[in-house]
């Protein structure tokens, strides 16, 4: 399975990990995933629609109500596992026909990247989308609206 997607001024495809690679992640990048949803919940009280729309907007439209919960969880990883979970989830994503890292964690992700953090991010939720779609399912999929501000269903 593979994703292409616009970020930027750049086109990324983005390749599913072997499944064994990315469903040992998990033990790292669940609990950030839970923790996010979590602290978004206070956001979403004021999105009105399904949470599964709320996840289908543009990720740049996201990243000014997700910053202060991201930077609160993201602070809680050491360099290193944030390295990893970057080198991993982004394992075989192509920018302009260059692979951002490779399996042996060498790649163009430097050069490509050089300056664009928050198309970094950007890039990152695409990568989680395209290796954990049931996680993104099992909180969207389910069709229950999100209550819009004043308690009303959409």
């Amino acid at each position: 399975m593979s994703k292409e997607v616009k970020v930027g001024d750049r086109l990324y495809q983005i390749e599913a990990l072997p499944a064994l690679r990315a469903f040992t992640l998990q033990s790292k990048v669940a609990p950030i995933a839970i923790e996010i949803v979590d602290g978004l919940g206070g956001v979403l009280k004021n999105v009105k629609g399904t949470l599964k729309d709320f996840l289908e907007q543009n990720v740049l439209d996201l990243l000014p109500l997700a910053t202060p919960v991201l930077s609160r969880v993201f602070a809680k990883l050491t360099e290193t596992d944030l390295e990893e979970i970057t080198k991993t989830l982004l394992w075989n994503t192509r920018c302009n026909g260059q692979c951002l890292f490779t399996q042996e964690g060498s790649g163009s992700f430097d050069v490509v990247m050089r300056g664009r953090p928050m198309e970094t991010w950007q890039l990152l939720f695409h990568a989680i989308q395209v290796n954990y779609p049931d996680f993104f399912e099992m909180f969207a999929g389910k069709g229950k609206a999100v209550p819009a501000q004043g308690g009303s269903e959409a």
